[in-house]
Order: C-alpha cells, then structure tokens, then sequence
C-alpha cells in the first residue's frame, strides 16, 4: 500500500528529526528507538510507523543530493 505523505507531515518529519538529529549522530543503535519516537508523535499525520519515516527520510536526502550533484556540474541546467 503507497502512502502519500501530505506537506503537514513532511514538514513535521523534518522537524522533529532536526529536533534530534545531534541524537542520531551519536549512536547507530538507538536509531530505532529515535524513529519510534518521532512515529509516535506523527500518529495524527495517519504515518505509523518509524519505518515509514526512516524511508521518508531517506528518500527526501537522496533526492537532495542527487539535485545538489546535478546542480554542481558544469553547464547543467539547474534543478530544483
């Protein structure tokens, strides 16, 4: 099943990961439980899992950096 993410929970998303984002840095195990978290405050937002949120996450700095590096190069049109 795809689940469309409104912009209200996209924003949410990168909010309370900014929130901890010095958290995720420190350790690799605890990962999950920070994903629990935030997929216990987004439960309005219809997300339910932290798995979806990890993917969301994941998903939003891919696209991010490829248009970064699309924009880096010389003589490309520029992406946003």
């Amino acid at each position: 099943k795809n689940f469309t993410w409104p912009d209200r929970a996209v924003f949410l998303l990168l909010e309370l990961y900014r929130k901890r984002e010095e958290k995720f840095s420190l350790s690799f195990k605890r990962h999950k439980v920070l994903w629990r978290e935030i997929a216990e405050k987004m439960k309005e937002t219809n997300v339910t899992s932290w798995q979806q949120c990890s993917n969301k996450l994941s998903g939003l700095k891919r696209t991010y950096r490829s248009i970064y590096d699309q924009n880096k190069r010389s003589g490309n049109c520029r992406s946003s």
